[in-house]
Order: structure tokens, then sequence, then C-alpha cells
């Protein structure tokens, strides 16, 4: 929608701005001018948007094809570079030990959501609130609330 919009919408406003004021430039009256001269002024209009949005695109996509070349030649350096120096060696791809890690809990925030919405007040409100909704709705009413809703809402 907002594709159209912008890319169709926008530019016909443009273009019907642009012959009103290409009418008046070229006759006193704009009454006095033939009935084809908008549509004549709107193809033109068209046209060199077009041309300059081709050209755009040409110019942006020839711009990331060089700025990817210039990644992949500057990778193509630094791996000539490893393996011209000895620098890579296989055996210190499993030099780190493994450790037993941190429990998930450990990398939640205050704000974030857990497992069980009840613990997070953000989870508790949206659950409380969905519960509510699923008990009032005729389509998933249920004799017992089943899913997260019953963890987070005393209610159901």
């Amino acid at each position: 929608m907002t594709d159209t919009i912008e890319y169709v919408v926008t530019p016909a406003v443009i273009v019907v701005g642009i012959g009103g004021y290409l009418d008046a430039v070229v006759f006193t009256d704009p009454s006095q001018a033939p009935e084809w001269l908008p549509l004549a002024w709107w193809t033109l209009a068209y046209t060199i948007f077009v041309v300059i949005n081709v050209l755009g695109v040409e110019l942006t996509l020839r711009f990331g094809l060089i700025v990817t070349g210039l990644a992949a030649a500057v990778l193509v350096v630094f791996y000539a570079a490893t393996l011209a120096t000895g620098s890579f060696d296989t055996e210190l791809l499993y030099n780190i030990p493994a450790d037993e890690g941190r429990p998930l809990e450990a990398f939640r925030t205050a704000g974030s959501a857990s497992f069980r919405p009840s613990r997070s007040p953000s989870g508790f409100t949206w659950q409380s609130s969905n519960c509510h909704w699923q008990q009032r709705n005729p389509m998933t009413s249920f004799a017992t609330c089943h899913g997260p809703c019953c963890w987070a809402s005393s209610r159901c």
C-alpha cells in the first residue's frame, strides 16, 4: 500500500501539477490550451521521472556492486595473507575448551519476557487480557482455559 502511494500516486499528483504550471507558462489563458495538451504534459513528465528513476537505480546498484567487490577483495587479501604467513592452523580451531555455560535465566533482563508470562509484568498484562478475551469470544471459549493464560491469570 505504501509503495503504491509512494511510486504511483505521488508522481501522479506531481505530474498533474507540472501540467497545470506548463499550461500557465505556455498559454496566458489556460482555457485556450487544446484538450490533448495536458495528456502530453503528463506523459512527458512521467517519462522524465521514469528515466531519472532508472538512472538512479542503475547508479545505486553499480555502487553497491563496487562496494561488494571491494569487500570481497579485502577478504581475499586477508585470507591470502593468513595462508602465506602460516598463521592459519587447523589445531587452533578447537583450542577453546567447552564450559558449562550459564542457564538461560542468566541472560534475561528485567523487562524481557520469560517462559512463564506471569514472571514479566508486560507478559502478565498481555496474557491476562488475552485470557479475558478468550473467555468472552464465542469462537475460542472453552470449558477450561488452555495455554499460557492459565499461568498468568487466576481468572481462567
